[in-house]
């Protein structure tokens, strides 16, 4: 039988492990650790719960934190971009746009050409006549006439070609007069027996 006094053996662990919580509660670090690793009623239930904060708040770190891509990965990304652009260029002529060409002139050129609508509907042009003289000059008439009721004032030029439909010599500008309703001419000769054709053009006088 136990002497008065004295406590059973149990009954002292419990108390033993009700002050290691208390002083887990003061403040004192050591001991409650301590106290928590040598009774395990009050120092697990702390430890479970710190543990499941630690890791909650782990995880909360690893959502936040941002993705940090090597540089290794950005500069093979920007080479494969740099030689995709260079190739792009290659294949579009390195950026150099295409010639302008001029449009296809369906008309060929005529003997008498007018430079205007106005000249055209105030004169009248009849039939170019063609002659060549002892030395095979070539000479051409080309009858003209005002079709108006006003005096008319005239420019006229003739280039001359030869067989091949080159130039072997253009004149200036010459100046006509036209009679109202009065049929006129103009008469033109080539300086070689070479010429085979030829273009007189007329404009308004200036």
């Amino acid at each position: 039988m136990e002497s008065a006094g004295q406590w059973p053996a149990d009954v002292r662990s419990v108390g033993s492990a009700r002050a290691s919580c208390a002083a887990r509660g003061s403040g004192d670090s050591n001991d409650t650790d301590r106290a928590a690793r040598a009774w395990g009623p009050c120092g697990t239930g702390h430890s479970a719960r710190a543990n499941r904060a630690d890791r909650a708040d782990r995880a909360r770190a690893d959502h936040d934190s941002p993705v940090v891509i090597p540089r290794n990965i950005t500069a093979m990304k920007r080479t494969i971009l740099t030689v995709t652009m260079c190739s792009a260029l290659l294949l579009a002529g390195c950026g150099v746009r295409p010639p302008i060409e001029g449009r296809m002139d369906p008309y060929p050129p005529k003997q008498v050409h007018l430079d205007s609508n106005s000249l055209k509907h105030e004169t009248a042009v009849g039939e170019p006549a063609v002659a060549r003289d002892e030395s095979g000059n070539l000479y051409v008439t080309v009858p003209i006439r005002s079709e108006t009721d006003k005096e008319l004032y005239v420019d006229y030029r003739v280039t001359f070609f030869d067989r091949n439909r080159q130039v072997l010599n253009q004149t200036g500008w010459y100046t006509k007069v036209l009679s109202p309703k009065v049929p006129d001419q103009i008469m033109v000769n080539s300086m070689s027996p070479r010429a085979d054709d030829f273009q007189i053009d007329f404009r308004w006088a200036k």
